[in-house]
């Protein structure tokens, strides 16, 4: 099975408003699917975390940010999740993949999100 099929199985049943925009972005002509990969959720959580808080954001530029929060906090900190990068023209993000099913995504406008050289953790720069 290929990746987009894959994602398309794997939408939740339970419909939610990102759920609905992931669906129709996996129907997207410019849909770009990267790489899979494995995370543990005690380093995705923080992450995300860091990044709603992050100042350089603009929130209402965000999908699904807020509720993937709240979804991997009810999860067990060693969780695995199966992340996949995703992008078209005009957003760019992940989805979420616990069990065989999508549990949340995180995207933004493209060409909001901005990057800094060096280490930054809580918005300090380390080098």
């Amino acid at each position: 099975m290929d990746d987009l099929s894959y994602l398309q199985s794997a939408m939740p049943a339970k419909r939610e408003g990102w759920s609905q925009f992931l669906s129709e972005m996996l129907l997207s002509d410019s849909l770009e699917i990267g790489v899979s990969y494995e995370e543990s959720l005690s380093l995705l959580l923080p992450q995300y975390r860091s990044r709603m808080r992050s100042t350089e954001i603009d929130i209402s530029d965000t999908l699904g940010l807020n509720t993937l929060i709240k979804c991997l906090a009810a999860f067990e900190d060693n969780a695995k999740v199966i992340v996949f990068p995703l992008k078209n023209s005009f957003i760019s993000g992940s989805c979420f993949i616990v069990g065989d099913e999508i549990i949340g995504c995180a995207f933004i406008k493209r060409g909001h999100s901005r990057s800094k050289e060096g280490l930054w953790i809580e918005g300090k720069k380390l080098c």
